[in-house]
């Protein structure tokens, strides 16, 4: 059997080391159990970053120069050559051309491979 003082010095030393942790009776580990259990949240890890593709260059349109048979006008699209070429309110037109003309063009040509006409000239 346990006596009196022996209890009494027994749980005075349970308080002094539960009271090591953060001076509180009742917080610590009681006796080296180990860490007391915390409120805070794991860290949020950072994603790894994706790989992105390498940027790519800006197709721009292509000056060509070209004859050929002026074979119909069709609204703004002239069939030149077997080419349709979209002629625009900046195009610059010479000499009246008519179907059935030998004309010169020079044109921008788009990365889609369609014509804008920059110039039609009668030859």
């Amino acid at each position: 059997m346990i006596a009196a003082g022996e209890v009494a010095e027994l749980l005075q030393q349970l308080i002094r080391n539960a009271c090591v942790n953060d001076g509180t009776p009742g917080s610590g580990g009681g006796g080296g159990s180990g860490p007391s259990p915390s409120n805070t949240p794991e860290p949020t890890r950072t994603p790894e970053p994706t790989h992105t593709s390498e940027p790519t260059t800006t197709q721009h349109a292509e000056e060509i120069e070209f004859e050929g048979t002026l074979q119909s006008i069709s609204g703004d699209v002239w069939t030149v050559g077997g080419q349709a070429v979209t002629v625009t309110g900046s195009t610059e037109i010479k000499d009246n051309p008519q179907v059935g003309d030998t004309v010169r063009v020079r044109a921008l040509q788009q990365p889609d491979g369609s014509l804008i006409a920059e110039r039609i000239e009668k030859r």
